[in-house]
């Protein structure tokens, strides 16, 4: 048996049951007709090394083949293996018994060759149409990249700093209203926080638009969603803090202006909220436009999908997905309100 390395372009992983392998045989000729390079290679050698290299194939396949049999819905190998497809959006599942998918992959059309016997089928030519499809599309999605939880979570790190941002604002705020020249250090600041709640919620609303007014889930919405027109929207759109520190500081900003008798205590405070603010875009402004990165993921796992056919499984993976975003979208309309209504008592433009 060679463990050559394949050609990642066209790598199309199989994965069966090692009782079903003759079985699924035709299918890989099949395959290999296509030139397609193939890994179904169950090789009884059980150890870290041989588990190391399967999941290696598994995990840069462009195509994951996954072939549900009466034995394989039992097989955690094969489960696992599935799901590891799933994630990526890249699995072309089949059946080839009359039985039910294991629950999690219900939602997945599979192609129907119960009653394949090796020659011509349509339902095996759609499944050879689906993995041509991903082979010569699939958006490549990096194991380790950021997953949509964890920039959801980085945001909502970023909606708290921006939230604690304003309550320190809020309890100077008669100082601010003493000093006229708080009103430019004040907007520049309140802008910028502004924006980039606008930002990652304009994003968010971008990526889950077809889940609103019967929208069509649809390779051409979301291919340039999956290259970086996302994560780039939000970077040009978000708040930068460059200018919030010269109002502060500068030549006649609010520092300036601050009558000398105002109490030494006041004038630290003061100088540690602008301070933090005109240092923050590695930390409150790029922290809440951090769900770009996984937005930008997601959708290339929906482009996948829909390239393999999956589009029932890619609406449900966005209802999920919108789920998982309401709390902090929930969380950035609130700062947004609250954000408009300190700016209101203040008498500055947000």
């Amino acid at each position: 048996m060679s463990t050559t390395e394949p050609n990642p372009s066209s790598l199309v992983f199989v994965s069966y049951s090692d009782e079903d392998r003759d079985r699924v045989l035709p299918l890989v000729q099949r395959f290999r007709r296509r030139r397609w390079t193939v890994w179904w290679d169950r090789d009884n050698r059980i150890g870290d090394v041989w588990r190391e290299l399967i999941d290696d194939r598994l995990r840069h396949a462009r195509c994951v083949v996954v072939v549900w049999t009466r034995r394989s819905v039992k097989s955690r190998y094969v489960q696992e293996e599935a799901e590891e497809g799933a994630k990526r959006g890249v699995l072309v599942p089949l059946r080839l018994d009359a039985v039910a998918p294991p629950i999690g992959f219900r939602s997945f059309h599979y192609a129907d060759l119960a009653r394949w016997r090796g020659g011509r089928h349509p339902e095996l030519n759609k499944l050879v149409r689906d993995v041509a499809a991903l082979l010569a599309s699939a958006v490549a999605i990096r194991p380790w990249a950021s997953s949509l939880e964890n920039g959801a979570t980085s945001s909502t790190y970023g909606v708290e700093q921006a939230r604690h941002f304003l309550s320190t604002v809020r309890a100077q705020s008669a100082m601010f209203k003493r000093n006229p020249a708080a009103a430019k250090a004040l907007s520049e600041a309140f802008a910028g926080v502004g924006d980039t709640y606008d930002a990652v919620t304009g994003a968010i609303d971008r990526f889950a638009a077809p889940l609103v007014g019967g929208r069509d889930l649809t390779l051409a919405r979301y291919r340039p969603l999956a290259t970086g027109e996302l994560q780039a929207d939000v970077e040009e759109k978000r708040g930068h803090c460059t200018q919030i520190g010269q109002a502060y500081v500068g030549e006649g900003g609010l520092r300036d202006s601050l009558p000398p008798t105002t109490e030494q205590a006041a004038v630290d405070e003061l100088d540690r909220i602008f301070l933090d603010l005109s240092q923050s875009d590695g930390d409150l402004f790029k922290a809440m436009g951090a769900v770009g990165d996984g937005l930008e993921k997601e959708s290339g796992v929906l482009v996948n999908m829909l390239l393999a056919g999956q589009k029932q499984a890619a609406k449900a993976r966005l209802r999920k997905a919108d789920r998982s975003l309401r709390p902090l979208v929930r969380q950035l309309n609130d700062g947004k309100r609250e954000l408009n209504r300190l700016a209101g008592e203040l008498g500055v433009v947000a």
